[in-house]
């Protein structure tokens, strides 16, 4: 059994451990529980990011399960290492990311979900973190 605590725990370890990768400051950063929350001021940068982070977690013996972006030329990275998230909205911080469109929107049919409150700290959250 693993838990989001554990999981946690073991990449801030093994992050604090090889500072020399480019990309585990990036990580420390940007981690969220289970998710990687980033951006870049280009694809060149990201998609360096991405082959530092593919090593840097293939060193301590993991695998990367799935991997989205914006970006159509990292789409393309990603598919040839068959690691890429098939769809194209995918759940970060409770809301839900369309990737080709680049928008967000949030669930509020769920009843604990209906307050103008929910709504924009979701919105606030998730806009921090991109």
């Amino acid at each position: 059994m693993c838990s989001p605590f554990i999981l946690n725990a073991t990449l801030m370890k093994h992050l604090s451990t090889n500072t020399k990768n480019g990309a585990s400051a990036i990580i420390l950063q940007d981690l969220y529980v289970n998710n990687i929350i980033s951006s870049f001021e280009n694809e060149e940068d990201m998609i360096h990011f991405f082959h530092n982070w593919r090593k840097l977690i293939g060193n301590a013996g993991m695998t990367l399960r799935s991997w989205t972006s914006n970006s159509i030329n990292l789409k393309e990275v990603v598919t040839s290492g068959c690691i890429e998230e098939k769809n194209t909205d995918v759940k970060v911080l409770g809301m839900l990311w369309n990737t080709t469109e680049c928008s967000s929107t949030a669930d509020v049919n769920a009843p604990w979900r209906q307050s103008m409150r929910y709504i924009f700290l979701t919105q606030a959250l998730f806009h921090n973190f991109l």
